[in-house]
């Protein structure tokens, strides 16, 4: 069972429990373009997004990484297969109908 929040926009969300299996992703990520400096999120170095279902719905699976966790051991970046690509950097979900 997995704590998300899911909601229609990133700021009217509610911590959701989601079974894993209810959860289907997408094949391919790729970079938002919001800015995050200044956000609830500054914290965080990229957010990426995915397409998926949730219970049979479309949905957005959006990412959230540190800048610590997308370098390697030389300081320069990782290709995005190798992002913790985890339920733990799930930051939210969009569905486009809650109903």
């Amino acid at each position: 069972m997995l704590k998300i929040k899911v909601g229609q926009y990133s700021n009217h969300t509610e911590l959701t429990e989601v079974e894993e299996n209810d959860l289907v992703f997408g094949n391919e990520s790729e970079p938002t373009s919001r800015l995050l400096e200044g956000s609830i999120d500054s914290w965080a170095s990229e957010e990426w997004v995915q397409d998926g279902t949730l219970k049979g719905k479309k949905c957005r699976i959006f990412y959230l990484f540190e800048e610590k966790e997308i370098i390697n051991d030389e300081d320069e970046p990782l290709e995005a297969e190798f992002y913790p690509w985890d339920d733990d950097h799930i930051s939210w979900i969009e569905v486009e109908d809650l109903d």
